[in-house]
């Protein structure tokens, strides 16, 4: 379980780079509620595209690319990973 850690100590750049992406998307949107913002209906493009870019990067990081298609099936699996490590610290 140390790799879902590890993975993003060991990424260095690139990890600031996707999550800056993601925050400099939000940020052109200053009067926007974050509920605006997640709004699939109305979310901007940009915001969507950063997290898509990093949805990408975690599905390829954990194995997931072609296995669990869904979003909901990816943070399923990620909580799951999340709870055992938990408890292998505890």
């Amino acid at each position: 379980m140390k790799a879902f850690a590890e993975y993003w100590q060991d990424k260095g750049d690139e990890k600031q780079e996707i999550a800056q992406s993601i925050l400099d998307a939000r940020a052109k949107y200053p009067d926007c509620s974050l509920a605006d913002l997640y709004d699939e209906a109305v979310m901007p493009p940009g915001l969507c595209k950063a997290h898509q870019l990093n949805d990408r990067a975690v599905r390829e990081t954990y194995g997931f690319w072609g296995k669990l298609n869904s979003e909901s099936e990816c943070v399923a699996k990620l909580m799951g990973m999340y709870r055992k490590l938990i408890k292998e610290e505890n």
